[in-house]
């Protein structure tokens, strides 16, 4: 008798071992043969065997099962198989993760798998047919392929992102709530059988299209990262988060009901030209970066907290009925205006390579609240095409900024030395002492101090490029003076000015040559070289000239006066 226990013992063992390096095949079956409802146990035999199928999964990728990525082992499983799964439940519930992997819930006499949740990498398929009770399910950064909730109708959260999914059928889930498939490999989405689904998060796959008409209690939507071309919200009456950045979309079908719900929007990276969120009273984000909008209209946006409006083509913005703003980016656009005069609690602001002026910027920017992130410019520089030196140059626009009076500084854009202008109140005449370059004329104003103004322009050989203005006189008026570098004025004297006949000039800088102008522009003396840096001016009739001087290290205008 011993030695008949001793051979069964030693049978046993060999067949445990066979079975535990054995084929996956040889598994299943094993499991189809053997399995065994426990007698002792309160848990759900169902739900049981549906665990045991999906832990004896084998990967050729790996080579591995799914229990040995859980950390099992063979005599785990078969003493489940044997009808004692109690402790193979209690080593997946007791694990390391902060969320128990099973929930079970009380029902009659068992105890019925309501939630999984399966974050290691395993591999494979899931199969709900097992799990009749199931209510939640998170399939999280897997390797599973293909999910089946065909049967499992009490479901009401699915949580399946970042796996290798193609397809889901949900068409049976008509409890189903919340739903989270992001980043996966799906390239349809039929939701037209979920009612009730309140959440959907679908960002990151390859859906070209998604027909939300039936989902009527849908409040969030997250689509980003597809490659939808429309989005059909119309019905959509509950919705209260949008995030669609990152598609094709032309246009947006938003809720055609007045919306006081809907409070974010995220449409950045599309091809939308227009975009009406006038209905949406308590909208507080939106954020339509890069897409082709030309116009925006936020007057009926009180509540608008942040506005993100990059590389689009908007031509003026008008905030001053969005009075609690307090984050703009309006970078990169056409804006010749910008009207912020009701906004008092703005912390954030960008919107530099625009248009814009100190004269076309409204609102007190001095009064921003303490802390205040802003970036103004730089702007497009202002093109001013091309002018004769005796064009006048008009920015005056730009001079009184409130009672606060802007600066103009004048450079050579090749060689970036600061240049000599007739200047009065804004405006300017270039003399002939310009002709040839092209200038940039850098404004600042102490009201917006991170804002700078540049004005670009080609000053021609000629008098005159304006022949609009032909009939004028050609002379600069006696009013505009002759402003220019300091460093070069404090180096370089001409006196005695008034003149009589000699003028002589003090520099520590070789002269080069000296040209002598009318008012009118006309060249009346040239002296080159330049001997003892004196220049006689007899036979010079009485009157204002301009003495343009080249030296050394650049060249200098001045303004004298022959007696």
């Amino acid at each position: 008798m011993r030695k008949i226990l001793l051979f069964m013992s030693v049978l046993f063992i060999f067949n445990t071992y066979a079975l535990a390096s054995g084929s996956p095949s040889a598994k299943a079956n094993y499991l189809q043969k053997n399995f065994v409802a426990s007698t002792t146990s309160n848990y759900d035999a169902m739900d049981v065997f549906g665990i045991l199928s999906f832990l004896m999964q084998y990967s050729n990728t790996i080579g591995k099962y799914n229990y040995e990525v859980a950390d099992l082992t063979w005599k785990d499983i078969e003493e489940a198989i044997s009808g004692n799964p109690d402790d193979l439940i209690n080593k997946i519930t007791t694990s390391d993760m902060e969320t128990p992997p099973l929930t079970w819930k009380v029902s009659g006499n068992h105890k019925v798998l309501t939630r999984i949740q399966i974050y290691q990498n395993f591999y494979g398929t899931f199969n709900g047919s097992y799990f009749k009770n199931l209510e939640l399910l998170e399939i999280i950064q897997t390797n599973i392929s293909s999910i089946d909730v065909a049967t499992n109708y009490n479901l009401s959260n699915l949580i399946c992102y970042s796996n290798k999914i193609t397809s889901l059928d949900l068409s049976h889930n008509s409890n189903l709530e919340f739903l989270d498939c992001n980043g996966n490999q799906l390239t349809s989405l039929d939701l037209s059988k979920n009612p009730k689904l309140k959440s959907l998060i679908c960002y990151e796959n390859k859906l070209s299209a998604i027909n939300l008409s039936n989902n009527l209690n849908l409040k969030v939507l997250v689509c980003n990262t597809n490659l939808l071309n429309s989005l059909d919200l119309s019905y959509n009456n509950n919705l209260e988060y949008l995030d669609c950045e990152k598609n094709k979309l032309t246009s947006l079908n938003l809720p055609k009901d007045k919306n006081t719900n809907l409070n974010k929007i995220l449409c950045d990276e599309n091809q939308i030209s227009s975009l009406d969120v006038t209905p949406y009273t308590n909208l507080e984000l939106l954020a339509c970066n890069n897409n082709q909008l030309t116009s925006l209209n936020l007057s009926n946006n009180p509540n608008l907290k942040e506005l993100k409006c990059n590389n689009n083509q908007l031509t003026s913005l008008d905030l001053s009925h969005n009075p609690i703003l307090e984050f703009l980016d309006c970078n990169n656009n056409q804006l010749t205006s910008l009207d912020l005069s009701n906004v008092r609690e703005l912390l954030h602001l960008n919107c530099y390579d625009n248009l814009l002026k100190f004269s076309t910027l409204k609102g007190d920017f001095s009064n921003l609240k303490y802390g205040t992130l802003s970036k103004l410019g730089p702007q497009a520089i202002w093109k001013g095409g091309t002018k004769g030196f005796l064009d006048l140059i008009d920015l005056s626009s730009e001079y009184n900024i409130h009672e606060t009076l802007t600066t103009y500084t004048w450079y050579d854009k090749t060689t970036n030395q600061k240049v000599a202008m007739f200047a009065s109140n804004g405006a300017f005449y270039p003399g002939p002492g310009n002709k040839g370059k092209t200038l940039l004329c850098k404004m600042t104003n102490a009201l917006y101090p991170n804002l700078d103004i540049e004005y670009e322009v080609t000053i021609t050989n000629s008098m005159i490029q304006d022949f609009s203005a032909k009939n004028r006189d050609f002379k600069i008026p006696d009013n505009f003076t002759l402003t220019g570098p300091e460093v070069e004025t404090s180096n370089l004297k001409v006196y005695p000015n008034p003149v009589i006949d000699v003028l002589k000039i003090n520099t520590p800088s070789q002269i080069e040559s000296v040209s002598i102008y009318d008012y009118s522009g006309n060249e009346v003396k040239k002296v080159s070289p330049v001997i003892n840096k004196e220049v006689n001016l007899q036979g010079l009739s009485n009157g204002n000239y301009i003495l343009t001087i080249k030296t050394s290290q650049g060249t200098i205008t001045k303004k004298i006066i022959k007696k």
